[in-house]
């Protein structure tokens, strides 16, 4: 979020205001998310607390209202996260595993009830009905490895095969530590090629 120019908020402002697009935090870091902490669990209420207040106070700056959409960064989402943002507006979680569960892990196959598979989603938070979640993406067959147990298919990502294959800035985005200098985001766009 801080890596956000006044120049791409007004941008973003024109679009929003133009009612062709609508934005949404998604996390502050590769390694800071929002609504969980990547690839480890839970963030405290009051640490979710404070970074939902500070993004919000930053789109208020920018004159931006958040989309109804909230899209967690590895698909995960902590069920306190998604509990704030219910009462914030905002109840739709674009992200394929359940509250609580962690990008690594195994995860229910959301198939059949009451419609949905690895690729699109449509369905309510088993915690609270009132949240939904909502995700159509490629998520392609390669990237999942697949077992039934207890009469129920489960699905775990391959975390070395997704990320390249959903992230266009996937070893693109400047990290000192391996050596990677500064990128242009539209020219690794350009680049990536279909994801």
């Amino acid at each position: 979020m801080r890596r956000i120019s006044k120049a791409a908020a007004r941008r973003a402002v024109a679009a929003a205001e133009e009612n062709n697009s609508e934005f949404s935090p998604h996390a502050f870091s590769w390694s800071r998310g929002i609504y969980f902490w990547p690839c480890k669990g839970l963030l405290h209420d009051d640490l979710v607390r404070h970074y939902l207040e500070t993004l919000d106070n930053q789109f208020s700056d920018w004159g931006l209202k958040p989309a109804p959409v909230f899209a967690p960064h590895l698909g995960e989402c902590g069920m306190n996260a998604a509990a704030q943002l219910l009462r914030k507006g905002r109840p739709y979680c674009n992200g394929i595993f359940a509250p609580d569960e962690k990008f690594g892990g195994e995860h229910l196959h959301w198939a059949p009830y009451p419609f949905g598979g690895y690729g699109i989603v449509y369905d309510t938070f088993p915690q609270d009905k009132g949240l939904r979640y909502v995700y159509s993406g490629p998520v392609l067959p390669n990237l999942l490895s697949f077992r039934t147990r207890d009469g129920c298919r489960w699905f775990r990502p391959d975390a070395k095969a997704w990320a390249p294959a959903r992230d266009f800035l996937w070893g693109r985005w400047p990290d000192r530590a391996a050596g990677r200098p500064k990128a242009r985001i539209a020219d690794a766009a350009r680049n990536a090629g279909p994801a």
